[in-house]
């Protein structure tokens, strides 16, 4: 009935039709945000302490980058489903500086129908690959939505961390900044969390 795109590789078509499915054309979900302050920090500033926020109902910000996500990944579905489909296969997220000094949020993927009469209540997601997607399904599983895990962290600069970061000659200029390492596995650990509670909350 007309033209349509598809990203993706010739091999990763070949493998959707093979898995029983068939390409309904591209989709695309984008929201453009003005971003303010990471966090509110409670308390007064006092070094040497880290502050990591999990729950969006603690952070004004959290909550801005959850539903830029779920945003442009309900207008991604709506799409598939204008055009027939049952999913997206190799559905990817970014977030990008936008030129008008806000914050872009895309998704952009490959809307899929199946070749069967049995149609999915909604459309699937996934951010696998179409060849990734049809391995997927040979081996009996199959995706069902894309979930999100975010965290956000601060840490409060003590001296100790100056004298860390400070530049020295040879191999003494070369040492792991502690507190900025905690600060990373903190805020990857709430991260993990979070993420693991958005599957648990789509079964």
């Amino acid at each position: 009935a007309g033209a349509w795109g598809a990203e993706g590789t010739v091999g990763g078509f070949a493998a959707l039709r093979a898995a029983g499915f068939e390409p309904v054309g591209d989709v695309f979900g984008a929201s453009v945000l003005h971003l303010g302050s990471a966090m509110q920090v409670r308390g007064r500033c006092t070094g040497g302490r880290t502050d990591v926020v999990a729950d969006p109902g603690e952070s004004l910000l959290l909550r801005e980058l959850y539903g830029a996500r779920r945003v442009v990944l309900e207008r991604a579905v709506a799409e598939c489903r204008a055009l027939g489909g049952d999913g997206i296969v190799g559905a990817r997220l970014r977030m990008v500086h936008h030129v008008a000094q806000g914050t872009q949020f895309t998704v952009e993927g490959t809307a899929v129908r199946a070749r069967g009469r049995v149609r999915p209540p909604e459309p699937f997601t996934t951010h696998l690959s179409a060849l990734d997607f049809a391995r997927l399904l040979g081996a009996g599983w199959m995706p069902f939505a894309v979930v999100v895990g975010l965290g956000i962290g601060a840490y409060h600069d003590d001296w100790g961390t100056v004298a860390q970061r400070r530049r020295a000659v040879g191999v003494a200029g070369n040492r792991q900044v502690d507190s900025y390492t905690r600060l990373v596995n903190d805020v990857r650990r709430v991260a993990r969390g979070q993420l693991e509670a958005a599957a648990a909350r789509r079964g």
